[in-house]
């Protein structure tokens, strides 16, 4: 069984990603220590940077631990949200593998983030999907 969702912002605050381990284990009767995730590339917390507590981020819960401070400004990791969640529902660390590429700052990836402060090529959209081997 595979279930493929696009965690941002929004759907990491209402759990998508223990929602999705919910749904493998009620359907298929996996046990969650033999899950499997990959992060796809996204937006690093280095490049994800708000000048106020960001407004997506209301369930402390889903944040935790991956909302920096510094200064003035804080920096978001989608990457350690999506970790945490999926540590939660009993994935073992090493069976999640993460991207390090970071869709703000790589051309060959679009970002959404970036596009939106001003950078008309990254505007656009990607897409993840998986092949299984023998």
């Amino acid at each position: 069984m595979l279930t493929i969702a696009h965690c941002g912002g929004e759907y990491i605050n209402r759990l998508l990603p223990k929602q999705m381990v919910d749904s493998l284990i009620k359907e298929s009767k996996v046990d969650p220590k033999n899950i499997e995730a990959y992060i796809t590339p996204c937006i690093a917390k280095e490049s994800y940077v708000y000048g106020k507590y960001p407004p997506v981020a209301t369930n402390k819960d889903a944040w935790k631990n991956a909302i920096e401070k510094r200064e003035d400004l804080y920096y978001i990791d989608l990457r350690e949200a999506i970790i945490n969640q999926l540590l939660k529902k009993g994935l073992k660390k090493e069976n999640i593998t993460v991207s390090n590429k970071d869709t703000r700052t790589d051309d060959d990836f679009y970002s959404h983030v970036a596009y939106k402060k001003g950078n008309i090529s990254k505007n656009g959209r990607f897409i993840a999907g998986a092949v299984f081997l023998d």
